[in-house]
């Protein structure tokens, strides 16, 4: 994912038990600083990452936005005045800059039996608002993508990613600019299970490309463990 300018690195860890969060800034490869931003009580012990890539920067706020969830219910109206409760997981981002809480908001609930897959910038330049929230759903025989579109700590829209077979699954998300900077792509990569590798690019919510790019091994024994600027800030780089 890009990454802030100017900027060192951070890494939030959450304790096990009476969970609290605490911030290390990293730099010269060692920890340079660590504090507490949400101590234990603060948050109940069924909070807990949103899932991969729940710390991400926020080059609109200028902040680095950690996302968290927890399990809830939501009650919904049925005929006849009837009402039932729907499990859902609730979705709430903290704002953080010079290591400290600046804001926090509820982004809003989705279905339990929607599984984060990460956040990305699906729907706009990074520099342009916050990261988007992809999850996917596995309903006969059918993997269903949906990413959520975040602006203004709140979920507003999403868009289906991808319907693709169940024996896909994701292997990595990243973003690239071109060699000029003039245009970016969201890339989520899913793995077919045999070896291959496709890619889906998006551009302003639209799906601009998506086709097989890769064969490595038979699917399993091989496995993607990330995409990443490894080469140069403009292209994207893939390690297996």
């Amino acid at each position: 994912m890009p990454v802030a300018p100017n900027t060192a690195s951070s890494m939030i860890v959450r304790t096990a038990s009476n969970p609290a969060y605490t911030i290390y800034n990293l730099g010269q490869n060692q920890i340079l600083l660590g504090q507490d931003i949400i101590t234990s009580g603060q948050l109940g012990s069924d909070f807990n990452f949103a899932g991969p890539g729940a710390v991400v920067w926020d080059f609109l706020q200028n902040t680095l936005d950690l996302w968290v969830r927890h399990p809830s219910t939501i009650v919904v109206g049925g005929s006849g005045g009837t009402t039932f409760s729907v499990p859902v997981t609730q979705f709430v981002v903290y704002n953080i800059n010079g290591n400290t809480i600046t804001g926090s908001s509820p982004l809003g609930e989705i279905g339990q039996d929607w599984q984060v897959q990460g956040i990305g910038y699906f729907f706009r330049d990074p520099s342009l608002g916050q990261g988007d929230l992809l999850t996917r759903n596995v309903s006969n025989n059918t993997a269903t993508y949906l990413a959520y579109d975040t602006e203004n700590n709140q979920f507003n829209s999403f868009i289906v990613a991808a319907k693709v077979g169940a024996n896909f699954n994701t292997a990595g998300l990243g973003a690239y600019f071109t060699l000029s900077g003039s245009t970016f792509a969201q890339l989520m990569v899913l793995s077919d299970g045999v070896g291959g590798l496709w890619e889906y690019a998006y551009s302003n919510g639209t799906l601009v490309n998506s086709q097989l790019f890769a064969t490595i091994g038979n699917g399993k024994d091989w496995e993607v463990l990330g995409l990443g600027h490894f080469s140069s800030q403009f292209g994207l780089n893939m390690i297996v």
